[in-house]
Formats: structure tokens, C-alpha cells, sequence
């Protein structure tokens, strides 16, 4: 019975050193006595939850106007000329959103257990001998990253109106240019 205790227990070894992460334990069990127990025990647990959500909404919306005024002449005997000016609009948008989790969602789970050793010799009639080796390691990493960015870029540009009218002798008219620019630069990094 105790060789049958003996057998088993280094059964259980064999398997159990070749799973997980501390297969570099050992065991030996050698000759024991007879009433001797005898038992190496190796424990290796590894419980990894990673749960990494990117939630990322971008909404981008240009709305742009340009009218050039009216020109009229009109109603005029001897009259110039009528100009209306440029009417121009410009927009530059750029939005960047970047998601990395490379450096997060990692196991960081690298312990070294190459030393575990452990031998059961020769023992005595009444011995009870017993080996434990427990690893256990626990990594929990939980990532949210929301990121919502709106972004309006409303422009109008408008030239008056140029207009002669009514007149015996009228000049001209000139209404100016009208214009405008905008730059809108957005950039997101969630780095984890």
C-alpha cells in the first residue's frame, strides 16, 4: 500500500509539472521506510482576465457658405461699371484617434520557479514526509477607453452689394472681397 502511495504521488507530479507556468518544479521520491508517508505536492494557478473596450465616435461636420453680392447697373444715363467682390471660404479639419493597448494587455505573468527542487531520501520506519510547492498568480487588468469628439466648423463669407442707379452721370462701384479660414486640428492618444 505505502509503495502504491508512492507511485500515485509521483504520478501526480509528472502531471502536474507539465502545465502552467512552474514546470521547471521537481520532485523525487527515493527509498522510504515501511509505515513511511510520502507526498510531493505541487500547486500552479494562473487566473489571467483581460478586458480591453475602445469606444471611440467621431463626428465631423463642415458647413460652408460663400455668396457674392449683386451687381446692378441700372437706370442710368451715362454710369460705370458696378463690381462685386470675392466671396471665399477655407477649412482644414483633421481628426486623429489613436487606441493602443499593446503595453496593457500584456500577461506580465514571468516569475521564475526554476528553483523549486525537492527530493524525499531514504527514510526511517516512521516516517511521514511530505513536499509542497504552491505558485499561484492572479492578473486582472480591466481597459475602457471612451472617446467622443464632436467637431463644427460653420463658416459663411459674403461680398456686399455693388450697385449704379439712377443717375445722370454715375461712377462705379466696387463692393471688397470677403473671406475666411479656419484650421481645426483634433488628435486623441489613449495609450494603455
Amino acid at each position: 500500500m505505502k509503495s502504491l502511495l508512492k507511485i500515485l504521488a509521483a504520478a501526480v507530479l509528472a502531471i502536474s509539472l507539465t502545465t502552467g507556468l512552474a514546470a521547471a518544479a521537481t520532485g523525487t521520491i527515493d527509498t522510504t521506510g515501511p509505515e513511511s508517508y510520502n507526498a510531493i505536492n505541487h500547486e500552479n494557478e494562473v487566473d489571467t482576465d483581460v478586458e480591453v473596450s475602445n469606444d471611440t465616435n467621431v463626428d465631423g461636420e463642415i458647413n460652408q457658405e460663400a455668396a457674392s453680392g449683386d451687381a446692378k447697373v441700372a437706370k442710368n444715363t451715362n454710369a460705370g461699371d458696378a463690381e462685386s467682390g470675392d466671396a471665399e471660404n477655407e477649412a482644414d479639419a483633421e481628426v486623429v484617434v489613436e487606441n493602443d493597448n499593446s503595453d496593457a494587455a500584456g500577461c506580465g505573468c514571468a516569475w521564475d520557479v526554476a528553483d523549486n527542487d525537492a527530493s524525499i531520501d531514504t527514510t526511517g520506519p516512521h516516517s511521514t514526509n511530505e513536499v509542497n510547492f504552491a505558485n499561484k498568480y492572479n492578473y486582472e487588468l480591466d481597459i475602457e477607453n471612451n472617446t467622443d469628439v464632436n467637431a463644427n466648423v460653420n463658416q459663411s463669407a459674403y461680398s456686399g452689394d455693388a450697385g449704379v442707379y439712377k443717375n445722370t452721370n454715375g461712377g462705379s462701384a466696387t463692393t471688397g472681397s470677403a473671406s475666411n479660414k479656419s484650421s481645426l486640428k483634433i488628435h486623441v492618444n489613449n495609450q494603455n
